[in-house]
């Protein structure tokens, strides 16, 4: 039972990894992010492709899963976010969790705020 509970812990920290490198990769590279919801529901990157015109001038594009018109990362009013900022930070606490410590992950790194209020809840 524990060999399952450390593969599931190595999946999830893999899983985090990944997707602080996606959303650096949105940012930096201009990658589109295709949310998947499945061949019932979804649509193929193919079609997302096809309706590149409803978003083509964002700045970072994450697709909704169900309609690939759809960027959830587009500008909204009330809410203005720093992409430049979230991906330098994301770069950042991927280096502290592929080769930090442990104290350096719960004192100094942008988790550690989050991680203080889970202890003290």
């Amino acid at each position: 039972m524990a060999c399952n509970a450390f593969h599931s812990r190595t999946a999830e920290v893999s899983l985090f990894l990944a997707a602080l490198e996606l959303l650096d990769e949105a940012v930096s590279d201009r990658k589109v992010v295709v949310l998947e919801a499945g061949p019932v529901w979804g649509y193929t990157r193919a079609q997302a492709e096809s309706c590149r015109h409803a978003w083509r001038n964002d700045t970072v594009v994450v697709l909704h899963p169900i309609d690939p018109t759809c960027n959830l990362a587009a500008p909204q009013p009330r809410r203005a976010v720093d992409w430049c900022r979230l991906a330098h930070k994301s770069r950042e606490l991927k280096q502290v969790v592929e080769g930090g410590s442990m104290w350096e992950l719960e004192q100094q790194s942008s988790l550690a705020p989050a991680i203080r209020a889970l202890k003290a809840a």
